[in-house]
């Protein structure tokens, strides 16, 4: 005859693939979340952006010209139609007005603002002006501009990563439902 605590062991046997179909559940219900929620913060910061209406020739276009900005970053898809000039060099792309409304137009006019602003003070920094320098407010105003688009950049890539998480933890879940609760059933269902 069975002990108390053995029946309790059976009967817990017997019932966990519920508890690993109810684990693996929550967990694509929480990667389902957070991939809305990424996508949905991804539209507030684009629509914020663009709301500002920053329009302007394309930074990405203006950085992929080394001689008018040679200290400035270039975005990773540089260059992405592949043109060339008579001696082969890459040629940068055409400077058409854009609204500025991605990640990297975002990143590349924040580089574009700063290379500007250090033309414009000769290389000097906000605290290497003068008190009396006018440029001591433009500075300080190209930082709040800077500032901003940096921000909307970082809220991008925020909403990027909190999608791959999600994108992750959906699939663990799908794992555990898939794989855990049979194997939890069959274990059950042996002993």
């Amino acid at each position: 005859m069975k002990s108390e605590e053995e029946k309790e062991m059976q009967l817990l046997k017997q019932y966990l693939w519920v508890a690993a179909a109810l684990l693996g559940l929550v967990f694509m219900a929480s990667g389902v979340f957070m991939v809305a929620s990424a996508l949905d913060a991804e539209n507030d910061v684009r629509a914020g952006l663009a709301a500002e209406k920053i329009e302007t020739t394309d930074p990405i276009a203006l950085l992929a010209n080394p001689d008018l900005y040679p200290d400035a970053r270039m975005p990773k898809d540089e260059n992405k139609d592949g043109l060339r000039d008579d001696n082969g060099a890459p040629m940068p792309p055409a400077l058409d007005k854009v609204l500025v409304d991605t990640p990297a137009e975002a990143q590349a006019m924040a580089d574009v603002i700063k290379v500007h602003t250090l033309k414009t003070t000769e290389g000097k920094t906000y605290a290497q002006l003068d008190r009396e320098d006018p440029n001591r407010d433009f500075y300080l105003k190209s930082v709040t501009l800077r500032s901003a688009l940096t921000q909307a950049y970082m809220g991008f890539r925020v909403a990027e990563l909190v999608m791959g998480i999600g994108a992750i933890t959906m699939a663990l879940g799908a794992l555990t439902f898939v794989v855990l609760t049979p194997v939890a059933y069959m274990t059950g269902r042996h002993s």
